[in-house]
């Protein structure tokens, strides 16, 4: 899970800075192939590797490892940190809003 949402924070990034897995796997002296694999999470880099990314693109370390809300793809992650330092109250009437969405979800049949 942490290294799809590392590759995942990588691709998104790179993206934004309108780079191409070639022009920044030679700014972080990796080969593109490589780039890709982490990026999918199909091979994990090492931190050396990592802070080599990082740097390239203008992150810290932290970043490049962030569950942050712009950039995690997974759904109860992104909850999680919504009502993260939410009191009491305010969980409740957001759990009371997350009912009366479903139970229009379902009577429109979106469920």
């Amino acid at each position: 899970m942490i290294f799809e949402d590392m590759g995942h924070n990588i691709r998104e990034k790179r993206k934004s800075l309108g780079l191409t897995q070639e022009q920044l796997s030679e700014m972080a002296d990796i080969s593109a192939v490589f780039l890709s694999q982490i990026e999918t999470a199909n091979k994990t880099p090492s931190l050396e590797t990592t802070y080599k990314i990082a740097s390239a693109l203008g992150l810290t370390m932290e970043q490049v490892f962030s569950l942050d809300l712009k950039v995690t793809r997974n759904p109860d992650a992104r909850i999680q940190l919504l009502l993260e330092g939410r009191t009491e109250k305010e969980k409740i009437y957001i759990l009371e809003l997350v009912k009366v969405a479903l139970s229009k979800m379902k009577d429109e049949k979106l469920l």
